[in-house]
C-alpha cells in the first residue's frame, strides 16, 4: 500500500472517530464566571439560565471550545457546520478590513 492510500485510509479512519465522538458527547464545560455549555443536554446556560441557540452558533461555538488555545481554519468550520461536501462561495468577498 502506497503513502496515499495510507493517508486516505487514516482521514477516513479519523473522520468516522470525529463523528462517533459527536454523537457521544456529554459533560459540561465552564466558560467563565457565568456560562456554562453542557454537551450532553446540548444547552448553553448562563447563571443557571440557559440561552437559546440555532444549530449552526452552538455548533461552532462547541467545536472553538473542544478546540480551546488551537487554530481553527476555516475549512474545519466548514466541514464541522456543514459538512465534509459543503461549497462556500466568496466570489466577489474580500477578506480585506476597510480601513
Amino acid at each position: 500500500m502506497g503513502l496515499a492510500a495510507n493517508r486516505r485510509r487514516c482521514n477516513h479512519v479519523s473522520g468516522i472517530a470525529r463523528e462517533l465522538q459527536l454523537r457521544t458527547r456529554t459533560g459540561t464545560k465552564k466558560l467563565g464566571e457565568e456560562y456554562e455549555l453542557d454537551l450532553g443536554a446540548y444547552e448553553l446556560r448562563r447563571a443557571g439560565r440557559v440561552l437559546r441557540l440555532e444549530r449552526i452558533p452552538m455548533e461552532l461555538l462547541i467545536l472553538l471550545v473542544e478546540r480551546s488555545g488551537q487554530l481553527v481554519s476555516r475549512d474545519e468550520i466548514i466541514e464541522r457546520i456543514w459538512g465534509r461536501d459543503a461549497t462556500i462561495e466568496a466570489e466577489g468577498r474580500s477578506n480585506k478590513r476597510p480601513r
